[in-house]
């Protein structure tokens, strides 16, 4: 009788062993397909949230544009903040502010110039119209010069700012 339990268990052990080639390999290619999923999954993760945290931080800058642009509708429009900044630097009478055509609605044009300035009234008043909050793009400076008139500087430069 323990030649035959041998022998069963002979035949048993083979049976193990040729289910265990037959189907064995394919819950181990399973397991290791899985590996791979989990990896690619991870890094679409990786990838999604680097998304989200881009279109969170452009959310940010927007936002911060917009209370820009509210702070900036307190100032005033364009022309009062040109306006005022001339003339606290007693410009006035040196220079023409006139509404210029753009293509867009929502922004406003305006054409400075300014006539016999110095140097550092003209930065003055550039400095002034940055600094007032409000949302300020020199478009073209088109003239930055000796003055026909041979005292100073002219300066014409086109400013445009969203509309309030």
């Amino acid at each position: 009788m323990l030649k035959r339990q041998k022998t069963i268990l002979a035949a048993v052990a083979i049976a193990l062993a040729v289910v265990a080639v037959v189907y064995a390999p394919e819950p181990v290619r399973a397991y290791l397909g899985g590996k791979s999923r989990v990896a690619a999954a991870r890094q679409k993760l990786e990838r999604v949230q680097r998304w989200h945290d881009e279109l969170v931080a452009i959310r940010k800058s927007e936002k911060d544009l917009l209370d820009q642009a509210r702070s900036a509708s307190a100032q005033g429009d364009l022309w009062t903040v040109v306006n005022r900044a001339m003339q606290e630097l007693n410009l006035q009478d040196r220079s023409n502010l006139t509404t210029a055509v753009t293509a867009s609605t929502s922004m406003t044009q305006l054409e400075l110039s300014v006539t016999g300035a110095s140097l550092e009234e003209v930065v003055q008043l550039l400095h002034k119209i940055f600094s007032s909050n409000s949302m300020v793009i020199v478009q073209d400076l088109r003239e930055l010069g000796p003055s026909k008139q041979g005292k100073g500087l002219d300066c014409r430069v086109t400013l445009l700012a969203p509309k309030v």
